[in-house]
């Protein structure tokens, strides 16, 4: 019976083999970038929204963009849940204990804004080979796509402290090996992070007519908050402790926060109104 069997099988796997060599022979590589389709002027609109979609197209509740998930090592959340069991990985963070890298709650943040930020480095490279005239909006454009860099950086910044910054696309393998968390101090890094916002308010209309792309004044009040961070200096490797706080930086956060420069918008009078939904209209 066994022998039957294998004449009966050991044929029609060859077969199948066959058909499958036959079937990948005849079809053409599929996904094939073209880097010359890509340096097209009309082709930009299209990867600064992909640039755009990768922060929505990854979302849910336990592993967001946003920083509620993570803000339980502070006294500004609390895990809930049923027992410690429940969101393990966040209990974890809030008690500082049995703390793991690896843990989907770290790797999988890391991973979708490293990915964000890869989006948009292309997206900036791209946008800097156009002149002016071929695409009017570069400047404008290229002002989102830094001001989604530096909310990239800021994000990772707030979680890790010492993170690879990446400011390029197109990374060759030697170039991505060499990269390093040590390339900036601390001071360092967060300058880096305010460059991209200071480009983004200097090129950015105080009105957007498509609403989700950043103004004027969100760049303002990202640049405000960069340097309060940055104004804290915790450069003791042993303890993290703040060391020092600068007062120039302190002068920063009151310049970008000025009436002046957030014309238009104002914080609200309640605090629970942050949490209610935008009306509709």
């Amino acid at each position: 019976m066994k022998k039957i069997l294998l004449h009966i099988i050991l044929p029609f796997i060859a077969l199948l083999a066959t058909s499958c060599d036959k079937f990948l022979d005849d079809r053409a590589p599929q996904g094939a970038v073209d880097e010359a389709l890509l340096d097209q002027p009309e082709q930009m609109d299209a990867l600064v929204v992909a640039a755009y979609a990768i922060w929505i197209s990854a979302e849910d509740i336990n592993s967001s963009f946003s920083m509620w998930n993570y803000d339980v090592r502070s006294d500004d959340a609390y895990k809930g849940g049923n027992g410690t069991e429940d969101g393990d990985v966040f209990h974890a963070l809030e008690v500082s204990q049995g703390i793991i890298t690896t843990a989907w709650n770290i790797s999988d943040i890391w991973l979708r804004l490293y990915n964000a930020l890869s989006r948009v480095n292309l997206a900036i490279e791209k946008l800097e080979k156009q002149s002016e005239d071929s695409y009017p909006l570069k400047q404008q454009r290229l002002a989102e796509m830094r001001f989604l860099r530096g909310h990239g950086h800021f994000l990772l910044k707030r979680l890790f402290k010492h993170i690879v910054f990446v400011d390029k696309a197109g990374l060759t393998q030697a170039e991505y090996e060499a990269l390093t968390n040590t390339s900036y101090t601390n001071d360092e890094g967060w300058q880096a992070i305010a460059s991209d916002f200071l480009f983004a308010y200097d090129h950015l209309p105080a009105v957007q007519s498509d609403k989700g792309r950043p103004t004027k004044a969100a760049a303002a009040a990202y640049l405000a908050k960069t340097y309060l961070y940055k104004a804290y200096r915790q450069d003791d490797p042993a303890t993290n402790a703040v060391t020092s706080i600068n007062a120039d930086d302190l002068a920063k956060v009151v310049e970008y926060t000025a009436p002046s420069v957030l014309t238009g918008y104002a914080l609200e009078a309640d605090f629970h109104n942050n949490f209610r939904p935008e009306p509709q209209y």
